[in-house]
């Protein structure tokens, strides 16, 4: 852990009906230490050609991370 990147990120991944990546990430980092709940939103549009999306919680740092009430919104 001491010689790697610190990483602590949420990302949306747009997937074609395959899996296969569509488009870039849509990727933004996470604050660490002890912080009250707050909210944190990402606004994204899905590539045309993407079929699914994966919700990605990333982390190369030691310790425990609480979430509470991830949802996922589809807009028009």
């Amino acid at each position: 852990e001491r010689d790697q990147e610190r990483v602590f990120r949420l990302a949306l991944v747009f997937e074609d009906i395959a899996g296969n990546p569509v488009g870039e990430p849509i990727e933004a980092p996470l604050q660490t230490g002890d912080m009250d709940w707050r909210q944190f939103v990402i606004k994204a549009h899905a590539p045309a050609e993407a079929d699914y999306v994966k919700v990605v919680v990333a982390s190369t740092i030691s310790g425990t991370a609480w979430f509470d009430g991830l949802s996922l919104e589809i807009g028009y």
